[in-house]
């Protein structure tokens, strides 16, 4: 009685496929359409090691004869193994044996009539689970692109494969930078699920080179990078070959001393320089002087009077620059002190060396085959000595008090009116000086900004200290840019508001001033 039973039920069910099926013909063959992928959903994990993939076939009045569906590890379906078929309407299909677990799956299916294959669809990925052990994450290990290989687009889907064997990370971490220390962090980004491919979030300087390596993570568990790889971008199929040389060098303080009152022979560093700009800074690098961290370098390839810049190096905290994958050939190191990044750093002041006031300075240099050249230095004499460094964002102004009695503070400011975005208004910047009523306490001044709205409500944060320079016996100064204001474009119209914080010689704060509001901040529309 059972198995009669569960005959009938079988027959029952065929019966009704086949109705189904005679009740919609069979699409010609010349107008096949790809099929609407539905489950499992993109990116996601699947429970089972036998998942059930389905999908659906765009046009309701009409079927193919079967699917084709194509399964692999292989995003690019090179390995068919897994792949398979319907061999009937039906619109969903299970491995024919069990998938391997802590991997990344694509899939995609074609509609066949007879021996001909109709479009496919787009490819979907899925991942078999489980999820690692974060105590135990494994490092990746990196696919494409090769180590030290040159490839031809600038934005390339670096691919890696999971480390961890059987189980799945969360997601993955990928660092990318032009420097194998890893410093600047501006490129680097995720996944964000356990994909195993992922592309830079902007299109990648030409004829450079990158490093990269990559991490896995389980919610805030990382575990080890991978080994760190290199690749060089050639696009255009026009860069230079890429080398084993480099070009290093420094850009040091040209130490020069003066003291406030006059003095009859040049101090220590210093040398006469006329009668017209009296002592200054020696020319030379002398043991002790400081290099001068946030200066930008230039390297041109061929003769100082080229104008295509090969690459850009900034240096590092100890005023240490390098250009490396460097061909045999001519070069030129330049660097300009009115360049938008290089003059907050080093305005006011000169090239002393390896010229004496003359911008920007520049270094010619042959590099041999696989040449280490060092040595290219450039020296520069600040008007003002350096200050002490800037305190950290935690160090915010307050709006309390002034410590000392009123008036501690006596701001002169000039223009009292600048404007950004654009050029031919008028200026965009000005310079902020402050006197201090104690200078034998006061061993500096932070400055401190931000932009309040003048035609409504709206005020934007405090940005970060700046360190005013020492101008004189109680006098210190500081060039304000107006694009080194906080969100210096989200006003037409806005009062530039700053305060003043004065430091003894521990960089303890014994003064702080009210907040000024007397320089205006115009937008330029011409």
């Amino acid at each position: 009685m059972t198995q009669n039973f569960h005959f009938r039920k079988f027959m029952l069910l065929v019966l009704i496929f086949s109705l189904n099926s005679c009740g919609a013909p069979v699409c010609p063959t010349a107008s096949l359409q790809s099929p609407n992928l539905n489950s499992p959903p993109d990116f996601s994990a699947v429970g089972s090691l036998l998942p059930e993939l389905s999908w659906s076939y765009p046009d309701p009045g009409c079927h193919p004869q079967g699917y084709r569906i194509d399964l692999s590890l292989d995003r690019d379906f090179a390995d068919t193994s897994l792949s398979g078929g319907t061999g009937n309407p039906s619109t969903s299909w299970f491995p024919g044996s069990n998938l391997q677990p802590g991997k990344e799956y694509f899939w995609k299916v074609a509609p066949i009539n007879d021996v001909t294959l109709g479009p496919a669809s787009n490819y979907r990925r899925f991942f078999t689970g489980p999820y690692c052990d974060p105590s135990a994450l494994a490092a990746p290990a990196l696919i494409w692109p090769a180590d030290g290989e040159t490839i031809d687009t600038t934005m390339p889907g670096l691919h890696w494969a999971n480390g961890n064997s059987g189980c799945l990370p969360q997601g993955y971490g990928i660092h990318l930078s032009q420097d194998p220390s890893f410093a600047d962090t501006s490129l680097n980004g995720g996944t964000g699920n356990p994909g195993q491919y992922w592309y830079p979030g902007e299109e990648l300087d030409d004829c450079t080179t990158y490093y990269w390596h990559v991490f896995s993570g389980i919610d805030t568990t990382f575990g080890p990078e991978s080994a760190t790889r290199s690749f060089r971008t050639d696009a255009s199929g026009t860069c230079p070959p890429a080398g084993t040389g480099s070009i290093s060098g420094l850009v040091f303080h040209d130490v020069c001393a003066l003291p406030y009152e006059s003095v009859s022979e040049p101090p220590p560093g210093c040398i006469d320089r006329g009668p017209i700009d009296g002592y200054g800074a020696n020319g030379a690098y002398d043991p002790g002087e400081p290099g001068i961290p946030g200066v930008r370098v230039n390297l041109l390839q061929g003769s100082c009077f080229s104008s295509t810049i090969l690459a850009t190096a900034v240096t590092g905290p100890d005023g240490s620059y390098a250009f490396d994958d460097l061909a045999p050939g001519d070069y030129c190191v330049f660097s300009d002190s009115m360049d938008a990044d290089n003059a907050p750093v080093l305005i006011p002041g000169i090239w002393t060396y390896p010229e004496y006031n003359v911008n920007p300075i520049t270094q010619a240099v042959s590099l041999g085959n696989g040449e280490l050249l060092a040595g290219i230095l450039f020296g520069w004499d600040h008007q003002f000595l350096p200050p002490p460094p800037a305190p950290t964002q935690t160090l915010a102004p307050t709006l309390t008090p002034t410590l000392l009695p009123q008036p501690f503070f006596q701001p002169l400011i000039n223009p009292k009116h600048i404007y950004s975005r654009g050029a031919g208004c008028g200026a965009m910047k000005a310079e902020i000086q402050v006197k201090v009523a104690d200078s034998k306490q006061t061993a500096g001044v932070w400055f401190f900004t931000r932009l309040r709205n003048m035609d409504g409500d709206g005020v934007t944060g405090w940005a970060d200290a700046q360190v005013m320079k020492a101008a004189g016996v109680g006098w210190y100064s500081h060039l304000l840019y107006a694009e080194s204001l906080p969100d210096f474009e989200k006003y037409e119209n806005a009062w530039v508001q700053y305060q003043f914080v004065a430091y003894d010689g521990n960089f303890n704060r014994i003064a702080t001033s009210e907040v000024y509001s007397d320089l205006e901040l115009t937008a330029c529309h011409k």
